[in-house]
């Protein structure tokens, strides 16, 4: 997301584009603590499944689309170091955003997202990370019932719609 600030100085105009991904990062660093607690009660609830399948609903596209995905699959593997779980799982995650998003750039990003996530991890213990685009409004069902474990949203206006696809 970007905004953009018109300057007029003198005879000439300028047109700056500012990225608000300060404001992104700043979200996804006050929600840490909440998510992995509610990642590390998943995980160990569901008995540190082979799988895990999540969703970010209103993933954009720019800068930080991929950061939310990067911060849960770091949070599962220190999870299941924590848990002394030697296997990681795999983790599917489906981004979702309106149609007119921009997949093919998130797309095209996916690969060097995928081996930075690699090196940030522990050697050897790097989750499979899977990534698919889902286009279309979260205020309608996109998701078979029971076929996500976590959702992640900073944008949803309404929670119920958060578990859509949950029950």
């Amino acid at each position: 997301m970007y905004v953009c600030i018109i300057v007029y100085t003198c005879r000439n105009r300028f047109i700056i584009f500012v990225t608000i991904d300060v404001w992104q990062r700043k979200v996804i660093s006050m929600t840490k603590p909440i998510i992995d607690d509610a990642l590390a009660d998943l995980y160990s609830a569901m008995n540190f499944p082979k799988t895990l399948i999540m969703a970010d609903h209103g993933c954009s596209s720019g800068p930080n689309t991929l950061l939310v995905a990067s911060e849960l699959v770091k949070s599962v593997d220190k999870i299941r170091q924590k848990f002394g779980n030697d296997e990681s799982p795999e983790i599917q995650i489906y981004l979702n955003d309106l149609p007119h998003n921009d997949f093919n750039t998130i797309f095209l990003s996916v690969s060097k997202f995928q081996k930075n996530l690699t090196n940030q991890m522990v050697p050897n213990s790097s989750s499979p990370c899977y990534v698919s685009g889902v286009p279309g409004s979260f205020y309608t069902r996109l998701f078979l019932s029971k076929s996500i474990h976590f959702v992640y949203s900073s944008s949803v206006a309404d929670p119920e719609i958060i578990f859509w696809g949950c029950e």
